[in-house]
């Protein structure tokens, strides 16, 4: 029987060889220490933190200013922001009253500074699966060069800057008529804040696209694969008609904070324990079997819209440290009520040989989850 001398190692190896989407997630497990007798913890100030600033509010009261002040504000407002070297911070401008976001200050201080973002570094660059579809989504430092001002297509909505790049128009022929697609390509940008943040994007829906008279266009799209370390997104819009100059399409995301946490407490056999999993409060019950053909059971409560069911990594240790082998829960034997499923997993023995144990689990879950509108202006020039 392998034999493991802390509880927080054997979460750790069972973590770091789980599933190979789950290798790497983050460099540090954070083991919070629960104990049956203390169910009620509060809120990490992790959890806190992100709440407070996923959004990155941000206001100006309006006047001349000095763009250091203004990099000040917007590193306070969404994270780490600076300047190329060559680029005078004492520089002065005047700028209208700002009551929005960390990228309408953003997109504020370029135009007013003749200033561009510069292009994200392979590091900073996150390609999500979204419906089958690779999207590259970038975080990190927001740096701002010299040049001109960021096309003014680009917009922010909520925490996420949807960043024009190009439009341009593909006419092809086949043997019976010719095609026009309008070639479009998009940067998204999340706040720098969330480079160590885990990001998770459940869904992203193309809703309707329209031409600059207001007319509808049928919904063709054609959506090219991101690549790693490339932050450019491509799509393609199918017209009827060649002469469409400009285009607005919009789409809806679904955006989710994703964090990793542990919980290690002592358990007795048939008592249920109240525990918490960073916020999210969790059921544990370990039971012997009630019929001699039976198996002794684990089963965990919890609420099945937070916590990602099958990045959870357990171990069960008895007195002398040794760890108890149980089959990993099914689909059959996950019990749903309301809000809460129970996961039922059966231990490989029909008694236990103690009556305290220790437990621990590791698993993702939401700290928080929106939903972002989103609009895609493409022009051709």
């Amino acid at each position: 029987m392998l034999m493991i001398h802390t509880i927080a190692d054997g979460i750790r190896t069972l973590y770091q060889t789980s599933s190979g989407a789950m290798q790497g997630f983050l460099l540090l497990i954070i083991c919070c220490t629960a104990t049956a007798q203390d169910p009620q913890q509060e809120p990490t100030p992790e959890d806190t933190t992100a709440r407070a600033h996923q959004h990155g509010s941000f206001v100006w009261s309006g006047g001349r200013t000095t763009l250091g002040a203004m990099i000040d504000r917007l590193q306070a407002s969404g994270g780490p922001t600076t300047t190329a070297g060559d680029v005078d911070r004492h520089s002065e401008a005047e700028i209208d009253f700002i009551d929005g976001t960390y990228w309408d200050g953003i997109l504020a201080v370029c135009a007013a500074f003749d200033l561009q973002l510069s292009d994200p570094g392979p590091a900073d660059i996150h390609i999500h699966e979204v419906n089958g579809h690779p999207l590259a989504l970038s975080c990190g430092p927001v740096v701002l060069a010299k040049g001109p001002a960021t096309h003014r297509s680009s917009h922010g909505s909520g925490p996420l800057l949807l960043e024009v790049l190009e439009a341009g128009l593909l006419s092809t022929r086949d043997q019976r008529q010719e095609h026009h697609r309008m070639i479009g390509t998009y940067r998204l940008r999340g706040l720098p804040r969330w480079q160590h943040q885990a990001v998770h994007i459940p869904d992203m829906q193309w809703r309707q696209a329209r031409a600059a008279n207001a007319s509808a266009i049928p919904l063709d799209l054609t959506l090219f694969r991101a690549t790693a370390g490339n932050s450019t997104n491509v799509l393609a819009l199918q017209l009827e008609d060649p002469h469409h100059q400009a285009v607005r399409l919009w789409a809806d995301m679904q955006l989710a904070f994703i964090d990793v946490r542990s919980v290690i407490a002592r358990v007795t056999e048939g008592a249920q324990h109240d525990l918490m999993l960073g916020s999210v409060p969790i059921q544990v019950l370990l039971t012997a079997a009630a019929e001699p053909d039976d198996l002794a059971e684990l089963r965990i409560r919890l609420p099945h819209d937070r916590v990602i069911t099958d990045s959870l990594a357990i171990v069960i240790l008895d007195g002398q440290q040794r760890q108890i082998n149980f089959q990993h829960s099914d689909p059959s034997n996950t019990l749903r009520s309301g809000d809460h499923i129970t996961l039922v997993y059966s231990i490989a023995s029909n008694i236990l040989p103690d009556t305290q144990y220790r437990f621990g689990l590791t698993g993702r879950y939401t700290l928080d989850r929106w939903h972002v509108p989103l609009t895609l202006d493409l022009r051709l020039r």
